[in-house]
Formats: C-alpha cells, structure tokens, sequence
C-alpha cells in the first residue's frame, strides 16, 4: 500500500503542475473526459491483475489522472459559483468525489 501510494503521489505532482496548461489547449470539458477515460482503465486493470505488485503499474495513472481531473473540475466548478461561494462549492465537488463516491462505491463491494 505504501509503494502504491508514493506512485500515486508522485506522479500527481507533474499532472497538477501541466492542468493548467491542458485545460487552456483542450477545455476544462475535455479534460475531465480524459480523466474519466483513465478512471475507467485504471478500475479495469486493478480489477482484473491477479498478483499484488500489478497494481503498482497502475498507480501513476491514477496519480496523474486524479491531479488532471482535480483541476479541471474546479476550474468548471468555480466560474459558475457566486461570488463568495467559491470555497462552499470546492467543498461540495469534494463531498461528491470522495464521500458520495466512496460510500456507492462501498456498496457495490
């Protein structure tokens, strides 16, 4: 878990540093796409590796996934709150992502 974790990290570190710069060439839209793509090969093969170091493998796409899809949802999620209300709607984009997302997820286990 640690290893994967470091990976996962580490490789989060250069995709918050590019998001900026993808999100002006392809959209904020298109970004989250792309993440969403990545969610979806990165469930699949953990899902489906049979011996625990594969998950290691994975580990930078998730990093580098979440560090894109992070950034490009905050930048579609601020422009549309109030003023003010930037911080409220970051924190409901995180509600969303990890305490929705991870109580359907327990469900479906």
């Amino acid at each position: 878990m640690g290893a994967a974790s470091l990976l996962a990290t580490l490789s989060d570190i250069p995709a918050y540093l590019l998001a900026p710069a993808a999100i002006r060439r392809l959209g904020a839209e298109r970004v989250v796409l792309i993440g969403v793509a990545c969610q979806v090969v990165y469930f699949v093969g953990v899902g489906t590796v049979t011996l625990p170091w594969a998950v290691l493998l994975f580990q930078p796409l998730m990093g580098g996934m979440h560090g894109l899809l992070w950034a490009a949802l905050q930048a579609i999620f601020v422009p549309l709150s109030a003023a003010g209300t930037e911080a409220l709607m970051i924190g409901l984009l995180h509600t969303l992502m990890y305490g929705f997302g991870t109580g359907a997820g327990s469900f479906v286990e």
